[in-house]
């Protein structure tokens, strides 16, 4: 893709341009800057160049073929650089979320594909599958960590269920490495729960008909404890990890 460094130059000059008659504008209207004018020249200047960047290449992007239009447009983010700047976050934010959506996808189905495996695995590749759990765990943490978004933490909490129930089929054939799995995992449901509070999709109230390895507490989380068993659900005694308050159950 070739670039025309001269029109980049062009537009984002005339964001300065325009973040010049904002600092005119501000003064005109009785509202001048915080910042004293020397330093307040720059300012506004180098925040309507980057408006007027950001406002036809990024945000509108505006068909430079049309370049007086361009250069026009460009002045008018640079007059109202504070919104465009605003967007120009905003549009940050949004692109991040979506590449963690996709990111936790991704990571969903690399869960489900460990989890396929469990039944008929040996007890070398068992490890191996506990392994990468621990692994995956810790990638799912991350994500939590930058995530913020609705969409995504209810697609880790899913993951984290998913990963539950690997750790409870592990723990069918190997309760010592179950353990060691499940500890791994602390980090990253205590991520969950800070971030999701009212709207878990792991079970933190429903009552278990039966519990198995309730010695480990949630870590950052002491009211809370960290178990295998089976819920009550009709007609199911699917194996699940269950997250419980103190003196629930």
């Amino acid at each position: 893709m070739n670039i025309n460094w001269k029109e980049i130059v062009f537009i984002t000059v005339a964001g300065g341009i325009g973040g010049c008659l904002s600092l005119v504008y501000s003064i005109t209207v009785g509202n001048p800057p915080t910042v004293e004018l020397p330093v307040g020249i720059l300012a506004y200047i180098f925040l309507g160049m980057g408006a007027g960047f950001l406002g036809v290449y990024v945000i509108a992007k505006t068909d430079t073929s049309q370049f007086a239009h361009a250069l026009g447009f460009a002045i008018a983010c640079g007059l109202s650089w504070a919104p465009i700047m605003d967007a120009s976050t905003a549009l940050i934010k949004q692109n991040t979320e979506k590449q963690l959506a996709h990111e936790t996808e991704y990571l969903s189905k690399k869960v489900k594909i460990e989890k396929e495996k469990v039944k008929d695995a040996s007890g070398d590749n068992l490890s191996v599958i506990s392994e990468r759990i621990g692994e995956y765990s810790e990638q799912l943490a991350k994500i939590v960590d930058s995530a913020n978004a609705v969409e995504t933490i209810s697609k880790a909490n899913h993951v984290l269920s998913s990963i539950g129930e690997v750790v409870a089929q592990i723990n069918e054939r190997d309760k010592k490495l179950a353990s060691i799995t499940q500890k791994k995992i602390y980090g990253v449901i205590a991520n969950v729960n800070a971030k999701s509070v009212a709207n878990l999709d792991i079970p933190l109230s429903l009552k278990p008909k039966s519990i198995f390895n309730t010695e480990w507490p949630v870590s950052g989380y002491p009211a809370y404890r960290m178990a295998i068993g089976v819920l009550e659900k009709e007609g199911s005694d699917k194996k699940v990890l269950i997250i419980q308050k103190e003196g629930e159950g």
